[in-house]
């Protein structure tokens, strides 16, 4: 009977230890009323609240402040110098990225023939013709495989093409050659095993592989920073994994220059407040409001930092919550979110079910403030590499070494 009675409650009792000097916390715990479930499915009986309303919500930062303390799991943390300082550089390549690729035009290393389109991998099944489409492309002489993707936009082809023109990362699929028309095409690398790294995550027995990708990716954001671009559009269904258990990110075509950064580019499940036009940053002490408290001359900060947010959600997904996208509309923006049985988008309040370094990894990325999460100089990127998440991951082992 006692049992019984205890099994509907659930007490959840975080404590935590850091050794790394440079994450200081605070061992004030405190209690949360908002009890959730530690079951295997971890979106059984989890206590949910109605997600905000959009750029006008005003309690947009105070519902996201208070997910963000249920996903620390009970301690408060309080980070020490992450900010940018004054006097600081951001870690950038100097002058022009050299030109790793020089893009032939696919006439040019295939004979006409040569190739046959073995299999259809991507194509949307709500607008199959106007979206892009990825097609497995096989030599017949050599019986070699390749990606073939046909693009919708010509901005997101030449948005990737260039981008790849000049990366050089282990973890980034390289190119082979392209084709023009109203319709151009990208040949990739072929991602021998490749699967979706969220269907990946999902067959996982425990968290440990997940340590290694989440590495890797950062690995390849930290690279893509280097080089003066986001990538944009971040989240579990741009990450492949391979046949040897290594992330391959893909789907440059939102890739962007950090100055010529916009708002409302990449999916509105995994960008962060500032590109969805929520919240923007008051340029002269740098606080962070709701648009609707803004003087409407206020710009979004558009940086570094929306890769980062973008990489917090990806990890949680992989973790197991649920990352969807919105119902289309730019004002109904959630962070991490899931829809019920009627359709409706509400926040998921419950991330106990995660260990606690990815939480706390992801709790540093989604700092509300942009500025916050804006990792750009030799130390702020040694502090998150340093984050115990990734104890005894070599990161020379991690692409270039810089």
């Amino acid at each position: 009977m006692l049992l019984a009675r205890l099994s509907f409650v659930v007490l959840v009792i975080a404590a935590v230890h850091y050794a790394h000097a440079k994450i200081v916390i605070d061992e004030q715990s405190y209690s949360s009323s908002k009890e959730c479930s530690l079951s295997k499915n971890p979106f059984d009986q989890q206590h949910r609240h109605s997600p905000p309303k959009g750029p006008s919500d005003p309690t947009f930062l105070k519902d996201l402040d208070e997910w963000r303390e249920l996903l620390i799991g009970g301690v408060r943390r309080t980070y020490q110098d992450i900010r940018q300082l004054p006097g600081e550089q951001p870690f950038r390549i100097h002058g022009k990225p050299k030109l790793v690729w020089p893009g032939p035009r696919c006439s040019a290393v295939f004979k006409k023939g040569q190739l046959r389109i073995a299999a259809t991998i991507h194509r949307h099944r709500n607008d199959p013709d106007g979206n892009n489409k990825v097609y497995l492309a096989v030599d017949k002489v050599t019986n070699k495989r390749y990606a073939f993707k046909v693009f919708a936009k010509v901005d997101e082809f030449e948005a990737e093409k260039g981008f790849l023109s000049i990366a050089d990362h282990p973890n980034i699929a390289k190119p082979v050659c392209w084709t023009g028309g109203e319709r151009p095409g990208l040949m990739t690398e072929w991602v021998e095993g490749g699967v979706k790294s969220g269907r990946w995550a999902r067959k996982q027995q425990s968290f440990d592989p997940l340590r290694t990708i989440t590495a890797q990716v950062l690995s390849v954001v930290i690279y893509t920073h280097w080089l003066g671009y986001l990538h944009s559009d971040l989240k579990p269904d741009n990450i492949l994994i391979d046949a040897k258990g290594n992330a391959v990110v893909v789907d440059w075509g939102f890739a962007e220059r950090v100055e010529e950064a916009i708002p409302h580019r990449g999916t509105p499940s995994t960008y962060p407040p500032e590109k969805a036009g929520v919240v923007v940053v008051n340029p002269v002490n740098g606080e962070l409001v709701t648009s609707s408290e803004s003087d409407g001359s206020w710009q979004a900060a558009l940086h570094e930092g929306a890769d980062f947010w973008s990489l917090a959600m990806t990890v949680l997904g992989w973790c197991g919550s649920l990352v969807l996208e919105s119902v289309g509309s730019p004002d109904r923006y959630h962070p991490i979110r899931r829809r019920r049985e009627d359709g409706r988008y509400e926040f998921e309040k419950c991330s106990m079910v995660i260990p606690e370094q990815f939480r706390s990894f992801a709790h540093i990325l989604t700092a509300p403030n942009p500025l916050d999460r804006r990792l750009v100089t030799e130390r702020q990127l040694d502090f998150i590499q340093s984050h115990p998440l990734f104890d005894g991951i070599d990161w020379s082992e991690l692409g270039p070494v810089f």
